[in-house]
């Protein structure tokens, strides 16, 4: 300002002392801009944070303790404080407090509360630093900057009687908390749209994933029942759809009815809804069958194709066309075909079915759209040595056969 002020003033009088007058004070500015962006560059360069969170799971919502230490070359001419960058989905509960302990050596102090669910990690640290004539602020974000990861749960959604999740997790389907005094047979990991409230904390805590305790008195050898929810913009018209709700939730309460105890997994798409254990008491599997109705879907996989179906599809392609069209078709059958490993979709249902422990599958779908999850579900099933049976309404029967039976001896049966 000093500088621009005589300049002005030389400009206007014609003040030649006036002019060399501003010219030296610009160019120290400038060079004390200079070594201001040059000692920050270092400076930054320099940085080391070592973050200690109080847990590394934690429930949507819940408070976490977390101290960092940020440490850098204290040789520059800079005063220098710094602040935490929280994740994108936590918010502060309370203030940070900063604490220059030595020369280089800042800690900060606080809580914070994640309000969404998944997988995050921290921002990095904010610096604020300054010298006698400039000062700024500067985010540093280096992934070494950023850890620990966490991992947030989310809390049950409760609707009805039970808690129904959306998509991979995200949301969990509830159940019944064991009850006082129930013995516990062991454990087993975490399968998405199981109970948040059987969660084993301690447990988890000490191997960094989550544990489900299972109670003493669990099923086993009885089918596995899924049932496939629709897509809320592709389901059936009402009174379809309520036919095929009431043959499918009464088919399923019959075979648990029969095995006095029956595991239950809704999916809907490539997404896991709720997954319901066998327990001899049957209020969560009934609430469960109660709440089957079309939803969004969050989880897609596109006509996704796993490489069994690729390699059946391409020795006996679809029908119609000769020529130039069926070998244009054959060469693009595989790009629809995955070879990079199952999917997080198939890997959760895995899960589910190994931890049934059921002698069979039994699937019930309205069969419309794109069936490329029956298709994981089923391999996975035939996989583990089960044996499956696919239930659909007569009009898709035909459609069915064609998407999921491709490459695998299945019988589609109509409901």
């Amino acid at each position: 300002m000093l500088a621009l002020t005589l300049g002005v003033y030389a400009a206007l009088f014609d003040d030649i002392a006036g002019v060399a007058v501003s010219g030296v004070i610009a160019l120290f500015i400038l060079f004390r801009a200079a070594l201001f962006c040059r000692a920050v560059t270092a400076l930054v360069s320099s940085v080391v944070v070592e973050r200690t969170a109080g847990k590394r799971i934690i429930r949507q919502g819940g408070r976490l303790p977390v101290r960092t230490l940020v440490t850098y070359d204290a040789s520059f001419p800079l005063s220098v404080s710094a602040e935490d960058i929280l994740p994108a989905v936590a918010i502060l509960d309370g203030v940070q407090v900063a604490e220059e302990r030595k020369s280089g050596h800042i800690s900060i102090r606080y809580v914070l509360r994640p309000m969404a669910a998944g997988e995050t990690s921290f921002g990095g640290v904010a610096l604020f630093v300054r010298d006698l004539f400039f000062s700024g602020t500067v985010r540093v974000s280096r992934s070494d900057l950023c850890l620990p990861f966490l991992r947030v749960v989310p809390e049950s959604i409760r609707e009805q009687g039970y808690g129904r999740g959306i998509g991979e997790g995200l949301g969990e389907g509830g159940g019944q908390s064991l009850l006082a005094g129930e013995d516990i047979r062991g454990f087993h990991e975490y399968i998405p749209g199981e109970d948040l409230a059987r969660i084993d904390w301690k447990l988890s805590a000490k191997f960094g994933s989550l544990y489900i305790r299972e109670p003493e008195g669990l099923s086993g050898g009885a089918p596995l029942v899924i049932i496939d929810l629709p897509d809320l913009h592709d389901s059936p018209r009402a009174e379809d759809f309520a036919r095929f709700s009431i043959a499918a939730s009464g088919e399923a309460e019959g075979i648990c009815t029969h095995f006095d105890a029956c595991p239950l997994l809704l999916i809907s798409g490539g997404e896991i809804v709720t997954y319901v254990r066998g327990s001899p008491e049957q209020k969560e599997f009934i609430a469960a069958l109660a709440a089957i109705r079309p939803i969004e879907r969050a989880g897609h996989l596109y006509r996704y194709l796993d490489p069994a179906s690729v390699r059946a599809r391409v020795r006996a392609p679809p029908a119609g066309g000769e020529g130039a069209f069926r070998g244009r078709l054959i060469s693009l059958i595989p790009t629809f075909g995955g070879e990079k490993g199952p999917l997080p979709f198939r890997l959760a249902v895995a899960g589910a079915m190994r931890s049934s422990r059921a002698a069979a599958v039994v699937i019930y779908a309205t069969g419309r759209g794109d069936c490329s999850h029956l298709s994981q579900v089923v391999m996975e099933a035939l996989h583990q040595g089960l044996g499956v049976r696919l239930r659909v309404p007569a009009e898709e029967q035909g459609h069915v056969e064609r998407e999921v039976g491709a490459g695998r001896t299945l019988q589609v049966e109509v409901i």
